[in-house]
């Protein structure tokens, strides 16, 4: 149990795909126990969430690239969210292209909790629960990341 990670994943696209893909993996559970192996990657414990999320444990690796080729095959694209220990990520596939971005103990050690307001905290900023922040983080790594978004904050800098 060590080396696992959780995985929650929901895809996206024309609906007849999405519940395509959906069925595969109910196919999957009803007919292979709930695990799935493909190469070295294996997929174990999949089970429906109550928001039509799909949820499962994989061992060595998070499982994006397995993802992609599923949903390549079936024209979907995904949010997928993955993590074990001190470690959380994003993965999202749109168009083709595969957007990963993973918070590592560093970026998690900066959540907070203040027990006077009772709330997570990044630097001041408060949150409502530890989601929200790791959310918040999420999207400020990938505003980081972003091809380009230095430029645009130095081009910012210079017209002011």
């Amino acid at each position: 149990m060590f080396n696992r990670y959780n995985n929650a994943v929901e895809f996206n696209g024309k609906a007849e795909d999405v519940l395509e893909v959906l069925a595969w993996f109910k196919e999957l559970i009803y007919d292979k126990g709930a695990g799935w192996q493909m190469g070295g990657e294996k997929f174990s414990n999949i089970s429906f969430l109550g928001d039509g999320r799909i949820w499962f444990e994989s061992n060595g690796d998070s499982g994006p690239e397995i993802l992609r080729e599923i949903a390549e095959e079936f024209r979907v694209g995904f949010v997928h969210y993955f993590g074990k220990n001190s470690y959380y990520g994003e993965a999202v596939f749109s168009q083709g292209n595969l957007h990963i971005t993973v918070l590592d103990e560093d970026d998690l050690g900066s959540i907070g909790y203040d027990e006077t307001i009772m709330s997570y905290t990044v630097g001041q900023r408060p949150f409502a629960n530890h989601r929200d922040a790791i959310d918040h983080l999420l999207a400020q790594k990938k505003l980081e990341n972003q091809p380009g978004q230095n430029e645009a904050d130095n081009y910012r800098g210079q017209k002011r």
